[in-house]
């Protein structure tokens, strides 16, 4: 008795940690509890050692279940406390004491839809109830199964098989995500699916190749089968011959449709492979910082590796959100300073922010996966790119060359996945997620590091990686939904705009050709509008047609006589066309609205360099 009081303690202390355990767990005690009362009636034999036997006993148990119980939500507690969560959460300990059940239902109630709890029941429970009251009946002569029994059975198989085989449009969990969110149900779902399914084939097996169906009739009915002989079981025989003909036929479409799935789970261990080493590589590449910034997938893994090495790596992910409590928690472990702590607390942005403008001193201590127009807008070095890192403080050489080889090699490794045409049949969603994500890494990396080394003069190597990050965006279905949903929102976006604010939003982005589309409205109205005729002029300037570009920037300054991007492009317009003369007085009149220019500078230079040459 002890090891079964230790047993049910155990339970229930796994219970606290999981709902849907704690389901199952009453499931069981359910059926044992149907069990004796069906051998206190007589229907059952009950064991005579049996712990169910008695009343007390099964009390002991339940009471040592919800010791396991209570002792489990303690412990969950304490560790909730040792980790901050209290603090993060500023939640004191009665009012933590008042979520947590809470938290437990809400879980419990999430892990299954209704209409997932009811297929869970109808075709996964079900079947195996009643199979457990009608095996018993296929090895009874005298009441074996009829034919409508045994029609059940075949029902029960077709759809446990449809549950199990690698036709993922069969699958119901599928159907809709809600279905079954707690995988821990699919999972318990699928073992039941199983039990049905072999107990199915044990039927048909029993039927078909071991019943002796002349034996029974003989025993059954001597006097017929002494006047008969063997007439009158020719029929059932052929019958029966028939069924153990198509059963071996169904047997081999069940063998090939299994080396189908073999495939697919060969592919499945593929990609799970394939994000394990791009996980581990980049848990290696940060293995001298103490935080990364990344998009917020892979966090966990990536941290777990680190972790196997024996290195405390913390995963910042710029993508959460700066007012949950748990990511605040999250981000904030391992601050150092206050200072630190709060920037943190803000968000993983707002630090890197900082971080990168005004402590240099701190470029050593993180890494950055996302984050990099941060320094194309302060128009600073891009940090230097390993295969799926960068580092804001420089990398070695012969480091960065080694993780960029190991990430081309990832990535053509990963190209090779989809060229085999069987990522499409995976629906392990969260398979599909991770891989996803890794594959967007080596993109966004590849990308940048095609860039450093347009930068250095090394063609080729660019031309290879553009080529690597261009085949892997174009093969993530994921990235290309968000694409067609920008665009169909931004099209819808622009579909409800009047011409001013669409003329507005184009000069905000510096997409003159999609400012000109409006700009041609606003000019059929105002033919003097300045934003307009900018917008038109630049377009022009942007495809070389300087006299033209020059028509239209020539009005702008009529309303805005000393506006320097105005003179300072109608300069260059004039410079273009090799009028250096012309060109001289629209330079003049934007450095003296602008006199700290760069840009102005240079254009009055290079036109007072040609002027020269003549």
């Amino acid at each position: 008795r002890a090891p079964l009081f230790a047993s049910f303690a155990l339970l229930g202390l796994l219970a606290a940690d999981t709902p849907v355990g704690a389901c199952l767990l009453l499931a069981a005690v359910a059926v044992l509890g149907y069990r004796r009362h069906l051998a206190n009636a007589g229907v059952l034999e009950s064991p005579p050692e049996s712990p169910f036997a008695g009343a007390l006993m099964a009390w002991r148990l339940t009471l040592a279940c919800a010791l396991g119980l209570v002792l489990g939500f303690a412990l969950e507690a304490a560790a909730f406390a040792r980790l901050g969560g209290l603090a993060a959460f500023g939640l004191s300990w009665g009012e933590y004491a008042r979520e947590l059940p809470l938290v437990y239902v809400r879980t419990l109630v999430g892990a299954c839809s209704p209409v997932g709890a009811a297929a869970f029941a109808l075709l996964a429970v079900l079947p195996v109830v009643l199979a457990t009251r009608l095996l018993r009946r296929v090895a009874d002569d005298e009441t074996h199964l009829a034919y409508a029994s045994g029609a059940v059975f075949a029902v029960f198989a077709l759809v446990a098989f449809s549950q199990l085989a690698p036709v993922p449009s069969l699958w119901f969990w599928r159907w809709g995500a809600a279905l079954a969110p707690d995988a821990l149900v699919r999972a318990a779902a699928i073992f039941l699916f199983a039990l049905s399914f072999l107990w199915a084939l044990a039927v048909f097996v029993m039927e078909l190749y071991l019943r002796n169906f002349r034996r029974i009739e003989t025993l059954r009915f001597p006097d017929a089968a002494r006047l008969c002989g063997v007439a009158a079981l020719v029929g059932t025989l052929k019958v029966q011959r028939v069924f153990r003909a198509a059963f071996l036929a169904a047997e081999g479409a069940l063998a090939l449709g299994w080396a189908l799935f073999a495939r697919v789970q060969g592919t499945e261990r593929a990609m799970l492979a394939l994000v394990d080493e791009v996980v581990r590589e980049t848990a290696h590449e940060c293995r001298d910082v103490r935080r990364l910034f990344t998009d917020g997938g892979l966090d966990a893994a990536v941290e777990l590796a680190a972790a196997a090495e024996g290195r405390t790596l913390y995963a910042l992910s710029m993508m959460a959100s700066a007012s949950d409590a748990r990511q605040r928690s999250l981000r904030t472990r391992g601050a150092e300073t206050d200072e630190d702590r709060l920037l943190l607390a803000s968000g993983a942005a707002d630090a890197l922010r900082m971080w990168a403008r005004s402590h240099p001193e701190k470029a050593g201590e993180y890494a950055v996966q996302i984050g990099f127009e941060l320094w194309r807008r302060d128009g600073r070095p891009m940090p230097a790119c390993s295969g799926l890192v960068a580092r804001p403080e420089g990398l070695a050489a012969d480091e960065a060359a080694r993780g960029a080889a190991r990430a081309r090699e990832l990535a053509r490794r990963l190209l090779a996945l989809y060229d085999g045409g069987e990522i499409d049949g995976i629906t392990d969603a969260a398979l599909r997620d991770a891989f996803v994500y890794a594959q967007w890494r080596l993109a966004v990396l590849a990308r940048h590091r095609a860039n450093a080394a347009d930068a250095r003069g090394e063609k080729e190597l660019a031309l290879e990686e553009t080529s690597l990050a261009d085949a892997l965006d174009a093969k993530n279905g994921a990235l290309g939904r968000i694409r067609s949903t920008m665009a169909w929102a931004s099209r819808r976006r622009l579909e409800r705009m009047t011409p001013f604010e669409g003329l507005r939003l184009g000069l905000s982005r510096a997409d003159f050709a999609l400012a000109r589309s409006f700009a041609r409205q606003v000019l059929a109205v105002s033919p003097d509008d300045p934003e307009a005729n900018f917008a038109i002029g630049m377009d022009y300037f942007l495809q070389k047609q300087y006299s033209r570009a020059e028509v239209y920037l020539t009005r702008v300054l009529s309303r805005r006589r000393d506006d320097p991007a105005v003179l300072n492009n109608l300069a260059q317009c004039r410079l273009r066309q090799g009028d250096f003369d012309g060109a001289l007085p629209y330079a003049k009149r934007a450095i003296a609205v602008l006199p700290d220019s760069p840009e102005v500078k240079r254009t009055l230079e290079h036109i007072e360099a040609k002027l020269r040459e003549k």
